[in-house]
């Protein structure tokens, strides 16, 4: 452009409209929030989903196959946004009793992701996966095997195979359920120098000292989280101080918390509440915990009752009941909060649905947005992209 040759209304002409244009694609772009969702592959589902939401009005569209791939039951994003994990809920992978995790690559728009290499989980049945703070190491929890492992991730997001293989054993109260170790959740304490795994069969959260170096893990059982016996505990979330943990116990349709002491690693059980309704009857098993990231309030998911429960976090850290919605369907496996932390996704397993609900800023209470939903086959797990 010759700014001399250009008259000067024309040239401010100009230069508005370019701000104007600029301004509103970087509005739709902020407007507009990508997830994925992982679903139990059969005759409709094929893999990895994509979608948006929009963050003004709470409606989701522009559903999409991203990646084809078999039962990616749990799904991880790298801190740097690059990169999408998915745990491969299978029991047989290269001819061995494995299931296996995938490693893909965000392309484009992140509409689409490209399949870098998978590794095997080292157990059956993984169903849960999550990445170190750094983006070094992938850590798996494989149900049906009650096993863990650690995979160290390569610069080019590739996954290298198990560096740690650890074995669960032993059973719980249960004798349908807890007949052996059952490894459901996995994730770094908020120092990043443990992680914590989650076994519904074992009734606790079993600890290891995260070597970040040699990317490997090494039990340190002192540390451990202990859970009533036979309550059956499924996933946990720290609250924004790491001081509290908040353990949703899938058999027990119940939730504890505790005290926790990050250099110790001391915890002590301070409250246990039930998060389904008096009158209940019927069976039921809770699914889903999350904490907003004010550290005000706890969701949680039952299956049966079909309901996501508002706990309020009160003195000591402790629950109040505040609100139980309907999820509009049947088995809320699983459910998210956006970034924006204005809305709430649901993902009905059974019913083959997902809704939105709009987040009270004050009360945290949920309000289902009126027409946004998804149809999908066996939607079990959502993750929100992160910006690049």
């Amino acid at each position: 452009m010759n700014l001399q040759l250009m008259p000067f209304s024309r040239f401010t002409r100009s230069v508005g409209a370019a701000l104007l244009a600029l301004s509103a694609f970087s509005i739709g772009r902020a407007a507009s929030e990508l997830f994925y969702i992982g679903t139990y592959t059969g005759s409709a589902a094929e893999g990895i989903y994509s979608a948006r939401l929009d963050t003004n009005t709470g409606q989701m569209s522009d559903l999409k196959i991203a990646v084809k791939t078999a039962n990616p039951a749990w799904l991880a994003i790298s801190p740097d946004g690059k990169f999408v994990y998915a745990g491969n809920e299978v029991n047989e992978y290269g001819g061995k009793k494995t299931g296996f995790v995938t490693a893909t690559q965000v392309v484009g728009d992140g509409t689409t992701l490209r399949v870098l290499n998978q590794q095997s989980s080292e157990g059956r049945g993984p169903c849960h996966v999550s990445v170190d703070t750094a983006g070094d190491c992938l850590f798996v929890a494989n149900y049906a095997g009650g096993s863990i492992a650690a995979l160290p991730i390569r610069n080019d997001g590739t996954l290298v195979a198990a560096t740690s293989k650890i074995q669960h054993t032993g059973k719980g109260k249960n004798p349908k359920r807890q007949d052996a170790a059952h490894a459901h959740q996995i994730q770094t304490s908020p120092d990043g120098k443990y992680v914590y795994a989650v076994d519904l069969g074992l009734d606790r959260i079993k600890a290891y000292a995260y070597d970040a170096e040699n990317r490997t893990l090494t039990a340190a059982p002192e540390r451990d989280v202990i859970g009533q016996p036979g309550r059956g505990p499924r996933h946990f979330v720290f609250n924004p101080a790491g001081d509290r943990i908040y353990l949703l116990n899938e058999l027990g349709s119940d939730l504890s918390v505790f005290t926790f002491d990050g250099a110790s690693g001391a915890s002590k059980e301070i409250q246990n509440i039930s998060v389904l309704p008096k009158d209940f009857k019927g069976e039921n098993t809770a699914a889903e915990i999350q904490i907003d990231r004010a550290g005000k309030h706890v969701y949680a998911s039952n299956r049966g009752d079909d309901s996501i429960v508002v706990l309020n976090i009160v003195a000591d850290g402790k629950l109040e009941f505040a609100q139980r919605v309907s999820t509009g369907g049947r088995v809320p496996r699983n459910f998210v909060l956006d970034p924006s932390g204005q809305f709430l996704i649901a993902a009905n397993q059974q019913s083959n649905d997902i809704y939105a609900f709009r987040i009270d800023p004050e009360k945290g209470t949920l309000t289902r947005v009126e027409g946004s939903s998804l149809q999908l086959s066996k939607p079990v797990a959502i993750a929100f992209a992160k910006a690049k």
